[in-house]
């Protein structure tokens, strides 16, 4: 990956530039202003904020003026999407349009839009007779490249986009209004308003509006207790045993490793059902578009572990600290006010003195040698489990804070579990000093079948249906739990003699948390590499590097190209033959047949069948033994 800044080459999984430092993956989408080169079909959440109040406010005011105050609102807004790791696609007049979910997709497109909305507002609260009204979309668009030879802008088309800027008309100032999609896929987050039906030109039916109104979380929760956990009672085994270990004393420390969806959540979950009450927890959980933002996650730790909420005002926030404190024997009180410092409370003439005359690193170092102190003097007394969700999304300085805690207590009733992606950018993540891996593995057939038995509520499940859902899942539970529930959903399952088994299927779509999940791993490669995989799809699960190379000319750097595409676990060599034998090359598998689909799914149609037509007179060439003209696809 070549550096934007200074041109240094990185590794390809590379986050921060060796050469100059810059974090790679945000720099190169925020340089990619003009999109990717190559369209497709994919979901995204658009939201279209328009100004209201400026055009009478500009009547009075010079132009030089007017566009100073629309520059300084444009700033506003826009630092505000790139937070949220939205993408700008245009501005029109006074109206801003964003796209969440293209050109780069994220697992909470359609959360981010909405949280990126609520904070849009809140930037403009300063700005007397402004405000803006905002409609917010999700679904199927074509994305890319739009205009003529003179000119072209990367933007997406579709229905979701009409809809979003009819619903930005009706809302009324200072007012979002989203789609029931939106608020289907975010109400467990979001506090909405129903706002009852709005008219869309072009719909015979009205459609569904609402309002949100408070932010309940900032993630999506992870359904845990909605299902059974199988084939973990090895992993479940370990952490029993290093807690029981740390009961005595002695500080563990538990690295969980595995794909997103493999039941690593799950797992800690069942696990701290299995622990008695009197157990502290206290946890913190990465977030992707938080991820700069430093210390967040060693806030949230440290919230978690004084018991402070969301709710809580400035008042009880202080209360809660002081009587935490003065339980403490050791804790220096002279440097309290840096602890309120880092909560943002409130401090006196004093306090703030001496607080502007410390450099920030020495204000970072004594809290964090207090928080340490903390830890150490609570876990002499008390026993305790920290837990790093999403380890691979925290914040560095939070990351290395928890590396340092099994160094800094040498003695204490102290469990750290961090829950990690094999495919982190952070190489501290691929192993702990000092920690026990657990490497989380796709399940068994068998476990395959108890997990789906659970599910539909019978005693045994056909083997037709175990298979189909292997082979769409790869074995991965969270991959079929969704299938399952799809299935069920979509009235495709009957149950005979307490056995389920699947009607014939026609097409299946696939189930809304795959997609974002499987496509923001594909946005997450370059675009060669992306057109690798895309060309691959149409071949099949199944594909050889020859017969590859042979539908878009790739060269000789195929291979490492490949490579890379495994290293990132969405393709596998299985080193085995096709039927027909168009190569001497290693052979390779998508790791999952629902991300083979979900990739294919993403290519434009009129390119799909231009794939299947070179691909045909390739598979004639091998029949007929024939050399047959192909049109490279470019």
């Amino acid at each position: 990956m070549k550096c934007p800044e200074c041109g240094f080459n990185n590794p390809e999984n590379a986050r921060f530039c060796a050469g100059c430092g810059i974090k790679l993956e945000l720099s190169l989408k925020n340089k990619t202003e003009s999109g990717p080169e190559n369209s497709d079909r994919r979901k995204v959440a658009v939201v279209f904020a328009d100004l209201t109040g400026f055009t009478s406010l500009s009547e009075n005011l010079d132009p030089e003026e007017v566009a100073d105050l629309i520059n300084d609102i444009f700033q506003r807004l826009g630092d505000v999407i790139k937070k949220y790791e939205g993408y700008i696609d245009k501005y029109m007049g006074d109206c801003v349009m964003a796209l969440f979910g293209a050109p780069f997709s994220h697992e909470d497109d359609p959360l981010r839009s909405v949280l990126c909305g609520m904070e849009m507002m809140g930037a403009m609260k300063d700005l007397k007779g402004l405000s803006l009204s905002i409609g917010i979309n999700y679904g199927m668009v074509l994305a890319g490249k739009v205009g003529s030879e003179q000119k072209m802008e990367y933007t997406v088309m579709g229905d979701t986009v009409n809809l979003a800027q009819r619903l930005e008309s009706v809302a009324e100032k200072g007012q979002i209004l989203v789609s029931e999609k939106i608020w289907e896929l975010t109400k467990d987050q979001i506090l909405y308003k129903n706002r009852g039906t709005v008219s869309v030109k072009g719909r015979k039916a009205e459609v569904n509006i609402y309002e949100p109104e408070k932010v309940i979380k900032l993630h999506k929760e992870r359904e845990h207790y909605t299902f059974k956990i199988v084939g973990r009672k090895r992993e479940l085994g370990i952490l029993k045993k290093l807690f029981d270990k740390s009961i005595y004393g002695k500080p563990q420390s538990v690295l969980i490793k595995g794909e997103a969806g493999i039941g690593k959540s799950k797992l800690v979950y069942e696990f701290r059902r299995t622990i008695s009450a009197d157990v502290d927890i206290i946890e913190c959980r990465g977030i992707e578009y938080l991820q700069g933002s430093p210390f967040r996650g060693l806030r949230e730790l440290f919230k978690s572990f004084f018991k402070i909420t969301d709710n809580d005002s400035p008042k009880n926030i202080l209360r809660k600290l002081d009587a935490f404190v003065n339980r403490l024997d050791n804790f220096r009180k002279q440097w309290y006010f840096l602890v309120k410092y880092f909560f943002s409370l409130p401090l006196d003439e004093k306090e703030d003195k001496i607080l502007q005359a410390m450099n920030p690193e020495d204000r970072i170092r004594i809290i964090q040698e207090m928080f340490f102190s903390m830890i150490k003097e609570i876990t002499e007394k008390n026993k305790c489990i920290f837990i790093f969700e999403d380890s691979h999304w925290l914040d560095e300085e939070t990351l290395q804070f928890s590396f340092k805690i099994l160094s800094e207590i040498k003695k204490g009733k102290i469990l750290l579990l961090h829950l990690t992606r094999p495919d982190t950018g952070y190489p501290e993540l691929a192993e702990i000093k000092g920690a026990v891996t657990i490497n989380l593995s796709s399940l068994s057939e068998k476990e395959i079948a108890e997990l789906v038995s659970s599910i539909f509520n019978c005693r045994s499940i056909s083997r037709k249906l175990n298979g189909f859902l292997i082979s769409k899942s790869g074995s991965n539970p969270f991959f079929v739990r969704e299938l399952a529930q799809l299935l069920k959903a979509e009235e495709m399952i009957i149950i005979n003699n307490k056995t389920a088994e699947l009607k014939e299927t026609g097409k299946l779509s696939i189930p809304e948390n795959l997609n974002k999940l499987i496509i923001s791993r594909i946005d997450k490669l370059n675009e060669r590499l992306k057109m690798i995989i895309q060309a691959a799809s149409v071949i099949g699960k199944d594909f050889s590097s020859k017969l590859l190379d042979n539908l878009i000319e790739f060269g000789a750097e195929l291979s490492a190209d490949l490579e890379i595409i495994e290293e990132k676990d969405l393709i596998e060599n299985v080193s085995k033959e096709f039927q027909v034998s168009l190569t001497d090359r290693d052979d390779y598998s998508f790791k999952h047949i629902i991300t083979r689909d979900t990739v294919y799914e993403s290519i434009l149609i009129k390119k799909r069948k231009e794939y299947h037509k070179n691909l045909g007179a390739l598979m004639a060439v091998s029949y007929t033994h024939l050399t047959l003209p192909t049109k490279r696809i470019v």
